[in-house]
């Protein structure tokens, strides 16, 4: 996996210096301070946020990941989802949609 150019990101986040059992305490948590805990290490810490979060959001995998939860990563794919519909949609199905007045 190191030889993968894929996966070279991984080793520069803030998260490979942790120990597992470190890893698996924050980001795994059991409670909603420990979440705020894992959020606030991955988006003040990390210099790999944004590829961590693309890779959280294109693989689904559970736990904690770019400062995101599950139900997070489900919120922004569905946001995505609608503007990715609303950005294919001809002019006129949106205006009509949303009884818009087009200047």
């Amino acid at each position: 996996m190191a030889d993968n150019p894929y996966f070279d990101w991984r080793t520069k986040g803030a998260c490979a210096a942790l120990t597992v059992s470190e890893a698996e305490a924050l980001f795994f948590p059991t409670n909603g301070r420990t979440i705020k805990r894992a959020k606030v290490f991955c988006e003040t810490t990390c210099e790999v946020y944004e590829q961590c979060l693309a890779w959280a959001l294109k693989m689904q995998p559970q736990g904690i990941i770019a400062g995101t939860t599950e139900r997070d990563r489900r919120s922004i794919l569905r946001l995505n989802n609608r503007h990715t519909v609303l950005i294919n949609q001809p002019t006129k199905k949106i205006v009509k949609r949303s009884k818009m007045v087009m200047v």
